[in-house]
């Protein structure tokens, strides 16, 4: 390089959805918690180790700490320019702390009504119970739906990282997995997915037609299916036994055709 590299600075408001706006962002909130970790030590310890994109989820023993708590992060996150809003809390106490204009559910009277309640990513939160669960109803679709395709647009819409829905999805799951074991191979006469491409036009496709309802044998016992003279099936025999066998390598160096170094100039 003939001469020193430009440096460009901004110097103005981090733009919302611009392609580098996520990492601005992640940077700033790093850098206001190791700008401020001696003046607020907890608070820093907890947004670092709670704060999930633009939100904050943490909890407290009781409620005295829980407001210091919420008083100590409110400071912190101001000192890098991130106010907080949108709050939400188990407890009336704790509520009753919180501004109004910063409260999730704006309320005058914390101590009479439900207690708000949240979502995050599918996960809801009860603040009456104080529960974790599943949001289903979003993901409900019709039957016709049930397709590989459709089971899979679903459990895509599921952000589980605990794995808490495991005992609702597992047989979802495994029906993809065998969903492949399942598959055989049509030969190209009952292939009925290629009748678009041997003249059959639209009009000729009828609600009866085999393009909708499948081939004919579909309507058979299993044992009754085309075998697939294609697919191996390799037994396990019923006396083997597993030996140890020992491998032995050997590196030799590259041998050129001609070696440079056994001639001179």
């Amino acid at each position: 390089m003939s001469r020193p590299p430009d440096v460009y600075e901004m110097n103005y408001q981090v733009l919302i959805g611009d392609k580098y706006s996520p990492c601005e962002a992640n940077y700033a909130v790093i850098r206001t918690t190791e700008d401020n970790k001696e003046e607020w030590p907890v608070a820093v310890v907890v947004v670092e180790r709670d704060i999930f994109v633009d939100d904050l989820y943490t909890s407290s023993y009781d409620d005295d700490e829980a407001i210091t708590l919420r008083k100590d992060v409110t400071n912190l996150m101001a000192k890098g320019g991130f106010p907080m809003r949108k709050r939400l809390s188990s407890s009336r106490k704790v509520l009753g702390t919180i501004p109004q204009e910063e409260r999730g559910v704006p309320t005058k009277n914390v101590n009479s009504g439900e207690l708000p309640s949240g979502r995050a990513l599918g996960v809801k939160w009860d603040g009456k119970s104080d529960n974790l669960g599943i949001a289903l109803a979003h993901i409900d679709r019709p039957k016709a739906q049930n397709t590989k395709r459709g089971i899979l647009k679903r459990l895509a819409t599921l952000y589980d990282q605990l794995s808490w829905d495991s005992p609702y999805v597992v047989r979802a799951k495994i029906r993809l997995a065998r969903t492949t074991c399942q598959w055989h191979h049509i030969g190209k006469k009952l292939n009925i997915a290629d009748i678009a491409s041997r003249g059959t036009s639209g009009a000729d496709i009828s609600a009866d037609s085999t393009w909708i309802q499948g081939p004919e044998f579909f309507k058979s016992e299993f044992s009754e299916w085309p075998v697939d003279k294609g697919a191996v099936d390799f037994p396990e025999p019923s006396n083997a036994k597993l030996k140890k066998s020992v491998l032995k390598a050997k590196a030799e160096p590259a041998k050129t055709v001609i070696d440079p170094a056994a001639y001179s100039n």
